[in-house]
């Protein structure tokens, strides 16, 4: 290759690996304030194989049940950082594209409880004192006259809690728009670049790149700093050295309903069932506490038991009065802690930075963690709520 070629294309000051939501959202925020900066993103897919194109679109945070828990064991300014950090991170999103560019909107979030799950309800008033500080009301209420309404099980579904902070967006519109709006800033997309490795050089960092051709030649970017941006799969890069499980999500979604009442988002049983409307169809995915083995994986994969018990929820749940068809499911790889589920935001090495663990909130943080990671590249005095 031609040496000034070869220094235009494969040099530059950042090299950015995974054109993700939390990849782009970096490269953003990075020419945002540093306008001249060089940054190549790459992305060893077509287009972004993680969880940013394959998620559920549901932004929001955590249902009552979690924050009355979670405000006993980690605290309540712990929980209530947590939150603030997604609502930030929504807010820095829309900021940046828009409603139209993301088709967000704000519909609202359901929890579904059965007569079992109660006693829970006792919870809420807990919860609603620990984030009223964020948003000076109540976020919590009970809308059972909205069960019949919507179209939910009646005979199961026995209250429903509503909060009207929950949100969605389009994911693949966002990102779509959101590579858009990062090449326009000035930064290189390489799709097809499946990063090998990475090693420190006396001149800087190299990330050497799988070849598409059958040459077997690797490329090599260098770079002055390196952002890893692949969550789940991040341990492939940092050698095992971090706490990180990948956990599959599965998700279907149905043809048009009609007559379908259903507006906003949903979660059932412990949030390990969760959905969404688009349009007058249904989105929802979920089911991995029917296997956590299994679904402790890397692999892009529908599986018969899991979506089997998808369906059944859906039938008899959700639409326990209209008949629907499958029209397209998938597979998404999230990250998660054996050991906790804080998001983790670091300097791994000197000039090395990774963001990961993002424990399914990615769409809701990413343009908070963005932010976060380009003040790291560009060595600028931090104190993230991590």
């Amino acid at each position: 290759m031609n040496p000034l070629l070869k220094k235009s294309l494969l040099e530059c000051d950042v090299v950015i690996i995974g054109s993700g939501i939390v990849g782009l959202s970096s490269a953003a925020s990075i020419l945002e304030k540093k306008p001249r900066c060089r940054v190549i993103v790459l992305e060893r897919g077509f287009l972004p194989t993680g969880a940013s194109t394959k998620n559920a679109g549901i932004l929001g945070f955590e249902g009552f049940i979690d924050i009355f828990e979670d405000s006993h064991t980690l605290g309540e300014i712990k929980v209530r950082s947590q939150v603030e950090i997604q609502q930030e991170g929504v807010k820095r999103l829309l900021t940046r594209l828009g409603k139209d560019l993301t088709d967000y909107q704000q519909n609202g979030t359901y929890e579904l409880l059965t007569e079992k799950e109660l006693h829970h309800l006792e919870k809420i008033d807990y919860a609603n004192k620990v984030l009223f500080p964020i948003f000076g009301e109540n976020v919590f209420e009970v809308v059972n006259h909205k069960i019949k309404e919507m179209g939910f099980n009646e005979n199961i579904v026995k209250a429903l809690v509503f909060n009207k902070y929950g949100a969605q967006i389009d994911s693949g519109k966002t990102i779509k728009n959101l590579s858009e709006y990062v090449r326009k800033l000035g930064a290189l997309i390489v799709t097809g670049a499946e990063v090998l490795d990475y090693k420190k050089t006396q001149n800087g960092i190299i990330a050497n790149v799988k070849s598409l051709n059958k040459d077997g030649n690797v490329n090599s970017f260098g770079c002055k700093k390196l952002v890893i941006a692949t969550n789940a799969f991040s341990n492939k890069l940092l050698k095992n050295k971090v706490d990180l499980c990948p956990a599959r999500g599965q998700v279907l979604v149905t043809k048009p309903i009609p007559g379908l009442k259903i507006r906003g988002t949903f979660h059932f049983e412990d949030d390990f069932y969760y959905g969404r409307n688009i349009g007058d169809r249904i989105l929802i995915g979920g089911a991995r506490n029917t296997d956590f083995e299994s679904e402790e994986t890397e692999k892009f994969e529908n599986t018969e038991k899991i979506i089997s018990n998808v369906k059944r929820i859906l039938q008899e749940i959700i639409l326990p009065n209209h008949t629907f068809e499958i029209e397209h499911q998938w597979a998404g790889i999230m990250g998660f802690g054996k050991n906790s589920r804080d998001r983790i935001l670091k300097e791994v090495e000197e000039d090395v930075y990774a963001g990961f663990r993002f424990c399914g909130t990615g769409m809701s943080t990413a343009s908070y963690v963005g932010d976060i990671l380009s003040e790291m590249v560009l060595q600028r005095k931090i104190t993230p709520k991590l």
